[in-house]
Protein backbone atom coordinates (compact mmCIF):
# COMPACT_ATOMS: atom_id res chain seq x y z
CA UNK A 1 0.00 0.00 0.00
CA UNK A 2 2.61 2.48 0.48
CA UNK A 3 4.62 1.74 -3.22
CA UNK A 4 1.16 2.50 -5.04
CA UNK A 5 0.60 4.89 -7.26
CA UNK A 6 -2.25 7.31 -7.26
CA UNK A 7 -4.74 5.50 -9.62
CA UNK A 8 -6.42 8.94 -10.74
CA UNK A 9 -2.86 10.25 -12.03
CA UNK A 10 -0.98 6.96 -12.73
CA UNK A 11 -0.96 7.51 -16.74
CA UNK A 12 -0.82 11.10 -17.01
CA UNK A 13 2.33 12.67 -18.88
CA UNK A 14 4.31 14.61 -16.75
CA UNK A 15 4.68 18.72 -17.76
CA UNK A 16 7.96 18.35 -19.93
CA UNK A 17 5.63 15.06 -22.02
CA UNK A 18 3.30 17.42 -22.58
CA UNK A 19 5.01 20.34 -23.86
CA UNK A 20 6.84 17.74 -26.32
CA UNK A 21 3.25 16.46 -27.07
CA UNK A 22 2.03 20.53 -28.00
CA UNK A 23 0.26 21.59 -24.23
CA UNK A 24 2.48 24.27 -24.16
CA UNK A 25 0.16 26.54 -25.59
CA UNK A 26 -2.41 25.51 -22.65
CA UNK A 27 0.23 27.33 -20.51
CA UNK A 28 1.00 29.95 -22.96
CA UNK A 29 -2.89 31.04 -23.14
CA UNK A 30 -3.06 30.92 -19.49
CA UNK A 31 -0.56 33.07 -19.37
CA UNK A 32 -1.57 35.78 -21.60
CA UNK A 33 -5.17 35.70 -20.12
CA UNK A 34 -3.58 36.34 -16.69
CA UNK A 35 -1.22 39.28 -18.18
CA UNK A 36 -4.42 40.74 -19.96
CA UNK A 37 -6.27 40.18 -16.96
CA UNK A 38 -3.65 42.02 -14.45
CA UNK A 39 -2.74 44.56 -17.25
CA UNK A 40 -6.17 45.80 -17.51
CA UNK A 41 -6.34 46.23 -13.68
CA UNK A 42 -3.48 48.64 -13.57
CA UNK A 43 -3.85 50.66 -16.74
CA UNK A 44 -7.49 51.27 -15.32
CA UNK A 45 -6.39 51.86 -11.52
CA UNK A 46 -3.25 54.01 -13.28
CA UNK A 47 -5.47 56.06 -15.78
CA UNK A 48 -8.18 56.21 -12.42
CA UNK A 49 -5.89 58.25 -9.71
CA UNK A 50 -5.15 55.36 -8.11
CA UNK A 51 -8.80 55.30 -6.56
CA UNK A 52 -10.28 52.28 -7.50
CA UNK A 53 -13.22 50.55 -5.61
CA UNK A 54 -10.57 48.52 -3.17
Amino acid sequence: MADTPDSGHSDEPGLRQQIANGGWQLYALEFVALLVVFGWLFVTVYFGGGEGPW
